[in-house]
């Protein structure tokens, strides 16, 4: 990565930080569950990579305006950070919806099924996203209320891997 690359990044991440810590102590967390804590999420770490934040604000694209991709990323982050589930599977589901005409696509599914990127691992994570986080995603929006709940868990939810693969697919669109 080149130097002034990592200084973005690092700029970047203590930006973050600072607006995370302005939102987080004027809030009140309401937590069930086993959500009782305010601890950051088990392993410390995003959910989508500050390097792969960076690249993608770092898109100058005259075709896409970035924008709301970029802050849903970084809502992802901080609803990861809190343990906020449902909104993880929610604005995962978000992006989904959102990305396909970089991909000369009208839905998510096209994009899974025919992007043609010469790469069956790309496809395969993709197939991931529509099949499984879609769905989880939308058993969290659309099932009506019941007389027993269970709330997703970290592990539930957890789709960056193949997020990340479908982020750096953009970025190398696009850039």
């Amino acid at each position: 990565m080149p130097q002034n690359l990592e200084v973005q990044v690092i700029e970047q991440v203590l930006a973050e930080i600072k607006e995370i810590q302005r939102i987080i102590p004027n809030r009140q967390v309401y937590l069930d569950q086993g959500y009782r804590s305010r601890n950051l999420s088990p392993n410390n770490s995003p959910f989508v990579d500050p390097t792969r934040l960076a690249e993608l604000r770092n898109i100058q694209s005259t075709n896409f305006d970035l924008t709301r991709l970029i802050r849903y990323c970084e809502e992802l982050n901080l609803n990861y950070q809190e343990r906020c589930f449902l909104a993880v599977s929610m604005l995962g589901r978000a992006i989904l919806d959102h990305v396909p005409p970089i991909f000369g696509c009208h839905r998510f599914s096209e994009v899974a099924n025919n992007y043609n990127s010469g790469s069956k691992s790309f496809k395969q994570s993709m197939e991931h996203l529509e099949n499984s986080l879609r769905k989880i995603a939308d058993a969290h929006l659309h099932v009506q209320i019941r007389k027993s709940e269970n709330l997703p868990n970290r592990i539930q939810v957890n789709f960056s891997s193949d997020l990340d693969v479908l982020l750096s697919e953009i970025v190398r669109l696009l850039k």
